[in-house]
């Protein structure tokens, strides 16, 4: 990511500099980087990207660096590269809150995922244990007539393999619905 920062100042400065296009990749960098290492690291980003773009506008208004070689004809005055420097600096900082709260957001949301399918595979495999010991004959269908379930007591009673009862019409395994059964 520091790579990045430092990659996009040269891009920055071989451009134009502060009337460059290509400002906005800081922030696609700065959004990068808090979704890998989140609001610290987002923060830690945008700091060194306003400091190596501040540095970069202020050697180049103070003459210490050339002009770039894409940059318009145009003076720099103070006001103007401070207006510049202070947008550009609050929308590096802006991003990185911005986009870290969405990222820390998303990784809540991740573990309270991971946690309702814990719960939820805890609960299939309590109810399949319970509906396998049964010894009543469960079969379920769906609205096509279907076998979408079918226990080993069912199985039994029909004389089938309940593994080869799913996905069957229930025709297929000897059961004929009513015509009114709709």
């Amino acid at each position: 990511v520091i790579a990045d920062v430092g990659i996009t100042t040269v891009l920055v400065y071989s451009s134009g500099g502060p009337d460059s296009v290509f400002n906005f990749l800081y922030l696609v960098v700065i959004g990068a980087s808090a979704f890998l290492l989140y609001r610290t690291g987002a923060v830690v980003i945008a700091t060194l990207s306003a400091l190596l773009y501040g540095t970069m506008v202020q050697l180049l208004v103070y003459g210490v660096l050339p002009p770039p070689p894409l940059a318009p004809a145009a003076e720099w005055s103070t006001p103007r590269v401070r207006f510049n420097l202070a947008i550009t600096v609050a929308g590096f900082y802006g991003v990185a809150f911005m986009v870290s709260y969405l990222s820390e957001k998303l990784r809540f949301a991740r573990v309270e995922l991971e946690l309702r399918q814990k719960a939820l595979s805890r609960i299939q495999t309590l109810y399949a244990n319970v509906i396998a010991s049964m010894s009543s004959g469960l079969l379920t269908a769906d609205s096509l007539e279907r076998v979408t379930f079918l226990n080993q007591a069912g199985g039994d009673i029909l004389g089938i393999t309940p593994a080869r009862a799913t996905g069957k019409l229930l025709s297929e395994i000897g059961l004929n619905l009513p015509a009114d059964w709709n």
